[in-house]
């Protein structure tokens, strides 16, 4: 299925990360349309990470703005 179909916008926000955490860590910034309609290959391992969280990347964490309060679920 297309992500279209599947509500997903052309311009959502995509990471590709190459080797997390290695030495030689890459990152590809992109977007869902350019990722699905272009040929380029990445090198492996990947971790892909697609949405808005995307953008959270080069924020500190005093500009991310925090829930007014946090739930613990014991289960």
């Amino acid at each position: 299925r297309r992500s279209s179909d599947l509500g997903w916008k052309k311009d959502t926000p995509v990471l590709l990360v190459y080797n997390v955490s290695g030495k030689n860590q890459e990152k590809y910034f992109t977007t869902l349309g350019e990722v699905c309609n272009t040929l380029k290959i990445y090198p492996t391992p990947l971790t892909i990470i697609i949405g808005d969280v995307v953008n959270l990347n080069n924020k500190s964490s005093d500009d991310i703005t925090k829930p007014a309060s946090m739930y613990t679920v014991e289960v």
